[in-house]
């Protein structure tokens, strides 16, 4: 989890191999394999394995409403969201916030409530981005209460980059009927970030940028980020 966060993908891929083996010689369905598979599903996730973090999921159902290290109603709500199923990750993560307030397990609360953000903001519109914003600053609050920096630092460049764009009253339309999240990711290209660079600004896993870019290319008929840079800019997205 630790080489994830740093960035060190090819590390944290060698961890999780070594993990999973380790789990293997687990009894399946058992207590004991819960910690491991939570990391499994933590690291899944900031790698934007969306495939090794539905396998997970599936294992860790039975689980629901366990705290192993972390809540795994939490952790169920994440993968959700990098799978796209944002009902359902809704759903396992107001689970995890009535269990964390119940238990006053504060530093779960503040990423519960960091998770609620991410899965608003994957699904876009400005109803979601502003319900997004609250969240993220509950969570700024009980972070800085427990005086955990890293996930301080990260949400405040968040909603600094939320201030930085115009308010609306009520929000324009977007050309090639993007959506608003599209448009941020697109705006993030012209200013030629990467993919990684692009997931660490809006709290997104990589996984879920590199999707947003499939629809805009899709919609804007462009065949590269060159061509979507410049369909920005000639409709004054950017």
């Amino acid at each position: 989890m630790a080489q994830a966060a740093r960035g060190k993908h090819e590390d944290a891929s060698a961890c999780m191999v070594e993990l999973e083996a380790l789990l293997a010689a687990l009894p399946p369905g058992t207590l004991p394999t819960v910690p491991t598979m939570i990391c499994l599903a933590l690291i899944a996730i900031a790698l934007g394995d969306e495939e090794r973090a539905a396998n997970l999921y599936l294992r860790l159902q039975a689980f629901s409403g366990q705290h192993c290290w972390f809540l795994v109603d939490r952790v169920l709500g994440e993968i959700a969201t990098l799978c796209g199923d944002w009902d359902m990750a809704m759903v396992h993560l107001a689970a995890a916030e009535e269990t964390s307030q119940s238990e006053g397990l504060r530093p779960e609360l503040a990423r519960t409530l960091w998770a609620q953000a991410t899965c608003e903001l994957a699904r876009g519109g400005q109803e979601n981005i502003t319900h997004a914003t609250n969240l993220l600053k509950r969570a700024l609050t009980l972070f800085e209460e427990l005086q955990m920096t890293d996930a301080v630092g990260r949400i405040r460049n968040q909603l600094h980059t939320f201030s930085r764009q115009p308010h609306r009253s009520s929000p324009r339309s977007l050309p090639a009927d993007l959506t608003a999240s599209e448009a941020k990711v697109l705006q993030l290209v012209v200013e030629g970030k990467s993919n990684r660079q692009i997931a660490q600004e809006l709290g997104l896993s990589e996984k879920t940028v590199a999707n947003h870019l499939t629809h805009v290319f899709n919609k804007t008929n462009s065949e590269n980020r060159a061509a979507a840079a410049a369909f920005a800019i000639r409709h004054r997205i950017a």
